[in-house]
């Protein structure tokens, strides 16, 4: 809880500082995309049972993952205000497929020198349609660093980006509090052009115990991972860290 009291008071005064460069001008860029990759999930639960009886389970699922995305991201003097919206289609192979719909705002501030922190605020649902909670929903603060503007070769300008996430996640009504994870992304420009592709990885874990006597004393743990690719097309064509490392 600490944490994200401090992340979101970090995240307030970037906010302001963002909001006092008002004066200069501001530039809005605009971008769609598609991503896809590999989505795992394991859920263990460990203790003993009412009748005292030990209890060790676990259930671990590796799902292919695939959908759309869009933003757009405000500028201004190198600060920059990012909101983004993805849904995806989680596809499993005994038919509870469901889909997760992934919403971040993001506040950063890009230096000269290529370097750039950010903060920002995510929430998550997974259902059975779009914007639906029925089997998960997150919400939770992140913080990171984004290095932006690497040559490589003639065309291609790389950024790089890593964030740490804490999160209230709620699984069918279990509530795991101060769930914590990673997210890492490699972005390539297409220099001068609006093309752009990212590779990104993230992870989060959480525990939680239940001691009621009519089930008993238990320690469930939940681990979720994402690992995609994705293209992203964007006008007006810009340097800065469009997605950061979020």
């Amino acid at each position: 809880m600490k944490h994200a009291i401090g992340i979101s008071g970090a995240l307030v005064g970037l906010a302001a500082s963002f909001a006092a460069q008002a004066q200069t001008a501001l530039d809005i860029h605009g971008r769609l995309g598609a991503s896809g990759g590999l989505y795992s999930n394991e859920f263990t639960v460990s203790g003993v049972d009412q009748n005292g009886a030990p209890v060790d389970a676990s259930a671990e699922r590796d799902e292919l993952v695939y959908g759309l995305l869009g933003g757009i991201i405000a500028v201004i003097d190198g600060y920059y205000a990012n909101t983004e919206l993805e849904v995806q289609q989680i596809d499993d192979d005994e038919g509870a497929d469901f889909k997760s719909t992934d919403i971040t705002l993001t506040f950063g501030k890009q230096f000269a020198n290529g370097w750039g922190p950010f903060l920002g605020y995510r929430h998550v649902r997974q259902g059975d349609g779009v914007f639906d909670d029925d089997v998960q929903r997150e919400n939770g603060y992140f913080a990171g660093l984004n290095y932006s503007g690497l040559p490589i070769g003639q065309s291609i300008i790389a950024s790089f980006g890593a964030a740490y996430v804490i999160s209230n996640v709620d699984v069918d009504g279990l509530k795991f509090d101060d769930a914590d994870g990673v997210s890492l992304r490699a972005t390539a420009n297409i220099a001068d052009t609006p093309h752009s592709f990212s590779l990104r990885y993230r992870q989060f874990s959480g525990d939680v115990g239940i001691n009621d006597p009519s089930v008993g004393s238990l320690d469930v743990e939940i681990e979720e991972s994402y690992f995609t690719l994705s293209y992203q097309y964007t006008l007006p064509i810009t340097s800065l860290p469009i997605s950061s490392g979020f």
